[in-house]
């Protein structure tokens, strides 16, 4: 991991800190320091940083900072110092306090990936203050006896690394990308023959860090099976990277559940047939459930599998989907299953249409685990 610890303030106290933390982190992390956003803009273009660790709750430059970080893809830490402790925010509270607050401080804290905080009063009162859940309590060996350097190094690099492996989707390189859809492809295929060689490929180059960031976004997306059946198909086995005891940090509005209720499978009749309105229904609960907010990528490779296997009257699937006034939405839901799947046009049964709303749900499912 490469970290920056931003202390704009420079305070003695801090800057302690800082060195102790990266003193001890040697060989375990790169780690960095910025005392202004000269210096923050300098160690940002030198070399991508991981996380921003932003020391203190008070400087001005805070939103430049946070602002920076998104540009760059780096994901923020805040260490308030006791900076937001009642006795520190009650001073000046309309001149200072309160305009900072909503200038920036509730925003930095609250889309912050973690605060980490010193001990359990200032933890409670974080708390109290109910700007954010993801609050770790790590003890300063500089204040306290009772944890030393090094095991304050180990606390703080778990929490780096629960925050590096939250929300993975966001983090992953185009290969991994293209080789996550490729496995999506290889499970609803279930034959390697009918992968391109550049899709093969996407997934014989994956790293550890790679399989590991497909591992955990298939757990949080009940889809880790499916990953495992495109594997086999590809004839490879997953690094046992045990996605369900990596730490991470989900939404408030996670619905583990949500991820478990698929759609009802079609039936075939005698000669292996499916009905046409069986698959009208199909895509009936996908609209469902598009406006319901609960739509999945589980979803979108059900529907695909459903498609590859399909044997129906596709004219009349179209008639009803005229009929039921579901023709734009099922071309939408084509283009997903193409773009998440890389299921060839001739197993979808309308034209895909890419437009705005069909990008929207698009988007839609890969921000469910979106800080």
């Amino acid at each position: 991991m490469n970290i920056i610890h931003y202390n704009p303030w420079g305070d003695k106290l801090s800057a302690d800190y800082i060195d102790t933390l990266n003193k001890s982190m040697d060989g375990q992390a790169v780690c960095r320091v910025a005392g202004s956003i000269l210096e923050l803009r300098k160690e940002l273009a030198r070399q991508h940083a991981d996380i921003i660790d932003i020391h203190g709750c008070w400087h001005d430059s805070i939103p430049i900072a946070t602002a920076m970080a998104r540009r760059h893809r780096t994901r923020i830490v805040v260490t308030p110092h006791g900076q937001l402790e009642p006795w520190v925010t009650r001073r000046r509270w309309l001149t200072s306090t309160l305009p900072r607050q909503i200038l920036y401080q509730y925003r930095t804290v609250s889309k912050a990936y973690s605060v980490i905080v010193m001990g359990e009063m200032e933890l409670s009162n974080m708390r109290k203050l109910g700007w954010t859940n993801r609050i770790e309590t790590i003890g300063c060996s500089l204040f306290t006896s009772s944890i030393t350097d090094g095991e304050m190094a180990r606390q703080t690099l778990a929490v780096f690394r629960k925050v590096m492996d939250s929300n993975v989707v966001e983090l992953m390189e185009p290969n991994t990308t293209h080789a996550l859809h490729s496995l999506y492809k290889a499970c609803t295929i279930a034959d390697a023959r009918w992968l391109a060689t550049e899709e093969r490929e996407a997934v014989e180059q994956l790293d550890e860090n790679s399989w590991r960031q497909i591992e955990i976004y298939a757990h949080h997306t009940s889809t880790l099976v499916d990953i495992r059946h495109g594997a086999d198909a590809l004839g490879i086995t997953l690094p046992d990277c045990r996605p369900a005891e990596i730490a991470c940090y989900l939404p408030d509005n996670y619905d583990k559940e949500a991820n478990h209720q698929r759609l009802a499978s079609l039936s075939t009749d005698e000669k292996g047939m499916h009905s046409p309105s069986d698959v009208v229904d199909m895509i009936k609960g996908l609209s469902q459930k598009t406006r319901k907010h609960t739509l999945g990528i589980a979803d979108i490779l059900q529907f695909a599998s459903t498609l590859y296997r399909l044997r129906t009257d596709e004219d009349e699937v179209r008639y009803l989907l005229t009929e039921a006034q579901l023709t734009a939405f099922a071309a939408r839901m084509m283009q997903l299953v193409r773009h998440f799947t890389l299921l060839p046009d001739g197993f979808l049964i309308v034209t895909p249409l890419d437009d705005k709303r069909a990008r929207n749900i698009k988007n839609t499912i890969l921000k469910k685990l979106e800080i």
